[in-house]
């Protein structure tokens, strides 16, 4: 059975095929996690910097993200995101 790819995303499913033929889906997890935390922190900076409030917002969404991803990698990959993010957080409940 063959499923229709749109031709730009070709190069992207090719990526997904070798990426799950290289690791397990907790390590996918894992990376995807730690990704969308990155994001979190680097919007949050973008936001004590420039003050703008799309920055703020965003910086929830993806802290929101990586926590999902986290607990779906296991209890150590959360325990590191949510410990990491907690700057984030602390930071979130800050007035500005």
């Amino acid at each position: 059975m063959s499923i229709y790819v749109p031709p730009d995303w070709r190069a992207h499913v090719q990526q997904a095929a070798a990426e799950r033929a290289s690791k397990d889906i907790a390590a996918i997890q894992h990376e995807t996690a730690v990704t969308w935390a990155s994001r979190a922190m680097a919007s949050m900076a973008a936001y004590e910097t420039g003050g703008r409030i799309q920055d703020l917002l965003d910086a929830e969404e993806y802290a929101h993200e990586a926590l999902e991803h986290a607990a779906l990698a296991g209890s150590s990959t959360f325990e590191m995101v949510e410990g990491a993010l907690a700057q984030v957080r602390d930071s979130l409940s800050r007035p500005h």
